[in-house]
């Protein structure tokens, strides 16, 4: 069946559920996330200073600016702009991922069941109540796959331009969709009918490097612009340089379980220890991204052989985008050698391309409705994990910035590891090189550092309780005020001893 001739559900009505969810979500959660400070300080760099202010507090501040402009636009503020923004992105979100099941063919039941499947995933609806790139970055990236897929039907312009210019835009939010731009038309000498395979790569890969070959002279003619020590982009420079060191990073990575995990003859086989580490990280964080309830759902499906029913075209298509996701995760955890399931998303976005179909053979199968029974179930359990968080154990470090604002000077200069008590206090807070990254060891280590300011308010989790006492006693402190998270640990507010503040000057 032509995808044109499926039934086309409601647009509206996924939005406005969209839009109902992230405002529940927003409501039961009393802080924003710590990404979001970063966010809304380059948003205010921005609107103080323009773009070049803005960028150097962070280097990809197109989130910031749009929602810097919405707020001058429209007087909401900045928090809420940002969110505003967000709840924006995530009904994109909804709309293009079943948009894109329509494409594939699903008929109304297959798009509902992706409704709710998109609307539930508790992986890529945890960022919600937050402000993030992620939403908009999933959104695009999935809206220039689906133009993929329209061109893989039928080989014509608009497609094509759709595609660059979505991909583009998906890219401005993270820049790793660099991968999808530069790799993505090459997976149509693997989707394409044969006999058309290069036809149609040679139309497409084309416009990638003709993209990519204008905006290097341009980048190349800003960076000339700056100073010798300044960079456009530090954080994308820095993973860059960290890409070209892979090999002696990973040298020395093996040099060191070598001595650390092996012995005797053992030690040559280092290399492939780390390789083996690495790869067992990211498959578990694969799997938590994606949920076991849906690697079930596949290996049922495969099992059953019922991806077969999805065209080979579409399916070679989601394939080789799984693909590059894993070759920009592999890239990611060899670089950075940590992994979060949030990174992983963009994999398990396109996984779950494949879901609503499966679910609804499942629904189909067998007379009695124990198939029907499944679905429900799984798609219940996922609803009410979505609807639900313990986020509001953090109303703690809420109150305690409620507190420095009711009971501390305005002038007064704080010190503190929470970059949400940092920003919301609007206290002196010195953000250099991102003073909020410190531990108890570091107080210990470097006391000038906290002994310049009026208050230390540090976040404790339960773990560190013990040694944050020990850090009290020794430096004859006293807590002003403690609030308590119980399960995630505790806020301490400490004011620091005019005594000490002149002698850390004196020295």
């Amino acid at each position: 069946m032509h995808w044109a001739q499926t039934a086309l559900l409601d647009y509206r009505i996924i939005i406005a559920l969209s839009c109902l969810l992230s405002l529940w979500l927003i409501l039961i959660d009393p802080i924003i996330n710590r990404d979001a400070i970063i966010y809304l300080r380059t948003a205010d760099a921005y609107l103080q200073g323009g773009v070049v202010a803005g960028q150097s507090l962070f280097d990809r501040p197109i989130l910031p600016i749009i929602f810097a402009l919405f707020h001058k636009a429209t007087g909401i503020p900045l928090l809420y702009s940002g969110l505003i923004l967000t709840t924006a992105f995530y009904a994109l979100l909804c709309v293009s991922f079943v948009a894109t099941i329509r494409v594939m063919g699903g008929d109304r039941r297959v798009q509902i069941i992706a409704v709710i499947i998109i609307l539930s995933h508790p992986m890529l609806n945890h960022e919600r109540s937050s402000i993030m790139r992620d939403p908009a970055y999933w959104a695009f990236s999935l809206l220039a796959f689906r133009e993929l897929l329209l061109f893989a039907r039928s080989p014509e312009f608009k497609y094509q331009l759709r595609w660059l210019i979505l991909i583009a835009i998906a890219i401005l939010f993270r820049f790793e969709g660099l991968f999808f731009l530069i790799l993505a038309p090459f997976t149509l000498l693997i989707a394409a009918e044969k006999g058309a395979r290069w036809y149609m790569c040679a139309r497409l890969a084309p416009l990638a490097l003709i993209a990519i070959g204008t905006l290097l002279p341009l980048l190349l003619f800003a960076q000339s612009s700056l100073a010798l020590e300044q960079s456009m982009f530090p954080d994308i420079g820095r993973y860059v340089r960290q890409f070209f060191r892979m090999p002696q990073d990973f040298a020395l990575l093996a040099e060191k379980a070598a001595d650390n995990w092996l012995s005797f003859t053992s030690t040559e086989d280092a290399a492939f220890a780390v390789i083996g580490g690495l790869i067992a990280i990211l498959g578990v964080n694969l799997l938590r991204s994606l949920t076991w309830p849906y690697v079930g759902v596949m290996i049922w499906g495969a099992s059953n052989k019922l991806f077969d029913r999805i065209q080979t075209r579409d399916r070679r298509l989601i394939n080789s985008h799984l693909i590059i996701c894993l070759v920009y995760l592999s890239v990611f955890l060899l670089t950075k050698r940590f992994m979060l399931e949030r990174y992983a998303n963009i994999f398990t976005l396109y996984a779950l391309l494949y879901v609503p179909f499966l679910l609804n053979s499942l629904w189909s199968k067998g007379k009695k409705g124990g198939g029907k029974l499944l679905v429900i179930l799984v798609l219940f359990g996922f609803c009410v994990d979505s609807l639900t968080n313990r986020d509001y154990e953090k109303v703690y470090i809420k109150d305690a910035t409620q507190w420095l604002i009711d009971n501390t000077s305005e002038d007064a200069s704080l010190m503190t590891n929470s970059p949400y008590i940092a920003y919301f206090s609007r206290r002196n807070f010195n953000w250099g090189n991102r003073a909020y990254l410190f531990t108890i060891a570091d107080l210990e280590a470097q006391p000038e550092k906290w002994r310049n300011s009026n208050y230390l308010t540090m976040r404790v989790k339960k773990r560190d309780v013990e040694q944050w006492q020990e850090f009290l006693s020794k430096n004859s402190l006293r807590e002003l005020k403690v609030f308590t998270g119980h399960r995630t640990g505790q806020v301490s507010i400490v004011k620091i001893p005019h005594v000490l503040r002149l002698s850390n000057l004196r020295q």
